[in-house]
């Protein structure tokens, strides 16, 4: 309990990708606390002559990522403080064929995925998602448990 658990996370506008930020306010309670935008990635460049035959290597990489260890984690997953950087959408869905989160307007009823383009009717809850979790980075938030706040949806 009191951990922090960073994920990343789709913009459903497709404008772009962010780390979400939960806390673990009660064992197995996880609240979306915080959205830290990512910068954009960058296309693959095409490769020289020489890099194709293995002569020469590029010192720089050539897509910007976010793929830090991940751990599996199961609770209840709820809508904090957080809301996406880019659209100010304050809800989120788990695709339920690729795993992925994305944000998605309040009430909507119907979603497309971002990352795998699955779509189809939102319900049920999320239970489990994958993130870095590290014990080190406890949380420090003074937020007790919000009673009104909603488990996010999944995408089926």
């Amino acid at each position: 309990m009191g951990q922090k658990m960073e994920t990343k996370m789709y913009c459903q506008t497709g404008k772009g990708a962010f780390i979400a930020v939960f806390e673990e306010l009660k064992s197995e309670e996880w609240y979306s606390m915080e959205a830290k935008p990512l910068p954009p990635e960058k296309p693959a460049q095409k490769q020289s002559f020489f890099q194709k035959l293995g002569l020469a290597f590029s010192s720089k990489p050539t897509t910007t990522t976010y793929n830090p260890p991940k751990k599996h984690v199961k609770g209840a997953f709820f809508i904090g403080d957080m809301k996406c950087p880019f659209c100010g959408n304050k809800s989120f869905v788990k695709c339920g064929s690729c795993g992925e989160l994305t944000c998605f307007p309040e009430g909507g009823k119907r979603f497309k995925c971002i990352p795998c383009g699955n779509e189809g009717e939102i319900s049920g809850t999320i239970s489990d998602m994958d993130g870095d979790v590290n014990n080190d980075r406890k949380s420090d938030s003074s937020l007790s448990r919000p009673e009104q706040r909603k488990n996010g949806p999944t995408l089926r």
